[in-house]
């Protein structure tokens, strides 16, 4: 996929985003103030309707998750409730995008890295005519994971995984 698509295709999703959040903000202006009070961050918010015209600060983003299977995202005073294919759909595009942003991410682990590790995923993979392989992890919280390997670094990982 073409940058310019990557960017289409989350800019599509913004709009649907903010469109959701639109159409919902008014059925749910009265649950949105018990939600900010169920969680000390929302108190920290600043106050949307205090924002004016001329206030050079943007909104903030923030995320609240009031149940196990749903996530509430409200940038300035819009929300959106988006349920686990509605979060698999934005971790998609957003690695479709970051994937031909710069800088890269890092090329080690950060201290203090925070991730959620997945035990023994399961792995899907397939051969290339080149010699590459394709391999596919499952992870619990990304979905389905690709990452494609030369020869040689097949080698390296086999040592790798093998080394004591």
């Amino acid at each position: 996929m073409e940058l310019h698509e990557q960017i289409d295709a989350v800019q599509r999703l913004i709009d649907r985003l903010a469109s959701a959040g639109l159409a919902t903000s008014a059925t749910s202006a009265t649950s949105e103030a018990s939600e900010a009070s169920a969680t000390s961050e929302a108190s920290a918010l600043p106050n949307p309707a205090a924002r004016t015209a001329n206030d050079p600060t943007p909104p903030r983003l923030h995320f609240n998750r009031p149940s196990q299977n749903e996530i509430v995202v409200t940038l300035g005073e819009h929300s959106v409730t988006l349920g686990p294919a509605d979060i698999s759909a934005i971790i998609e595009e957003l690695a479709i995008a970051r994937a031909s942003m710069t800088p890269e991410p890092p090329a080690t682990l950060p201290p203090g890295w925070r991730f959620a590790a997945t035990q023994d995923p399961a792995i899907a993979t397939q051969s290339h005519n080149n010699g590459s392989k394709l391999v596919v992890f499952r992870h619990t919280g990304y979905g389905w994971v690709p990452f494609t390997f030369t020869p040689n670094m097949v080698m390296n990982l086999l040592a790798a995984l093998s080394a004591k």
